[in-house]
């Protein structure tokens, strides 16, 4: 094993390390043991030195951006990264460690994380303004409209005047929006994030409801973004059961003969309810490709490993080590990267051409492996410049 593959799967071990803790976190619903469990992340941070590298920091960064969006299942779930943000501020030295475009950028994924950042001035509003200039999407604009009051200008935006006459109201409905994760204005919904069977059932029986209706809109602006905008509308009722683990519900909504697709199957991959993928199974749904793919997306490791493993058993063995190792560098999963690292050691790359090493090249990319690269001259002499820009 060469050094610096060795600096690099330390690297990748601590951060898969913390990760774990930081999803332990997340589901934990003992709040009797919240400042418990923080001391314990402080202390867990603290010992694996991310402030002493700022590669690795700024990868931890990445992580939990990406972290924010991946179990919209838990109710409380902004609150707890702006917690861990705020641990962050408070005892790792987040706002000196980097330039607020640097963290703007990192973050911009979750509009609740932005509008934490400028309220606590870590962030400054000409960031925002400077987003909301290029964005092409109406959705981005609109969960920021009470900030916008600092550059009325952008309210030239024509969707403004068809949707806002009255802009003290709008701004009130926003703030008062953004107290929730979930569309609370669909009442089916709520019921079965809650997993209300009795509800539910009530509900269905009063207002005749239709088995097989969609919800056009799961999730309030705040979580709507790049990441998440095209999965998570137009959702059937038994996907949302599967998207939030509602087992009551999914059983009722499956005995009653709910229809289910093939591209239905993902939901309960990012809800992670094994007894819901099990059902499924026991009725004879496949998990395809796709669905790997998703519980490396959305973090959900064991399932990953479940999946991967029923694919070996039955002589599948059409997983491409290529598409696992891209899947998981670029959604800053550092658990199944260790696994793949675990596996294959440093041969892990093999797989790539050397042009084909640029297609990690972005300002999103996972610093500390654009710093393996570096060290390994995996990237052309020639496109350092363009590394260097980013890094």
């Amino acid at each position: 094993m060469d050094n610096f593959f060795a600096d690099f799967k330390d690297n990748i071990d601590d951060l898969s390390f913390l990760s774990q803790k930081i999803f332990d976190y997340f589901e934990n619903i003992d709040d009797d043991k919240e400042e418990e469990v923080c001391d314990k992340l402080i202390y867990y941070i603290k010992r694996k030195n991310i402030k002493e590298d700022q590669n690795k920091y700024s990868s931890f960064l990445h992580f939990l951006a990406f972290a924010s969006l991946v179990r919209p299942y838990i109710k409380n779930i902004n609150q707890k990264v702006i917690k861990i943000i705020n641990i962050l501020i408070e005892h790792f030295e987040l706002a000196s460690s980097f330039i607020p475009k640097v963290i703007f950028d990192i973050f911009i994924k979750n509009h609740y994380i932005i509008l934490h950042l400028l309220q606590r001035d870590i962030i400054p509003i000409d960031c925002l303004k400077r987003e909301l200039n290029r964005k092409e999407r109406f959705i981005h604009l609109w969960f920021f409209l009470p900030e916008m009051m600092y550059f009325p200008e952008l309210l030239s935006n024509k969707d403004f005047a068809q949707k806002c006459t009255n802009w003290d109201k709008c701004c009130k409905d926003i703030k008062k929006s953004r107290d929730n994760i979930i569309n609370v204005n669909d009442l089916a919904l709520v019921m079965i994030q809650n997993d209300d069977i009795e509800q539910f059932i009530q509900f269905a029986s009063q207002t005749n409801l239709d088995i097989n209706t969609q919800i056009e809109n799961i999730f309030n602006l705040g979580m709507m973004c790049d990441f998440s905008l095209d999965l998570f509308q137009n959702l059937s009722l038994i996907e949302c059961s599967m998207l939030f683990g509602s087992l009551q519900i999914f059983k009722y909504l499956l005995l009653n003969y709910a229809s289910i697709s093939d591209s239905s199957l993902k939901y309960a991959i990012i809800g992670g309810n094994y007894e819901i993928i099990h059902l499924l199974e026991n009725h004879h749904y496949i998990f395809n490709k796709e669905c790997i793919e998703i519980s490396i997306i959305f973090h959900q490791q064991e399932l990953y490993e479940y999946l991967v493993q029923m694919k070996i058993n039955k002589n599948q063995h059409s997983i491409s080590r290529h598409n696992l190792v891209q899947i998981a560098i670029s959604n800053f999963n550092f658990r199944c990267l260790q696994k793949l690292l675990n596996e294959f050691q440093s041969g892990f790359l093999d797989d790539y051409q050397k042009h084909e090493m640029m297609e990690f090249i972005n300002p999103s990319s996972m610093p500390i492996f654009i710093e393996y690269l570096l060290k390994k001259s995996y990237i052309d002499l020639k496109t350092r410049t363009t590394v260097l820009f980013y890094y």
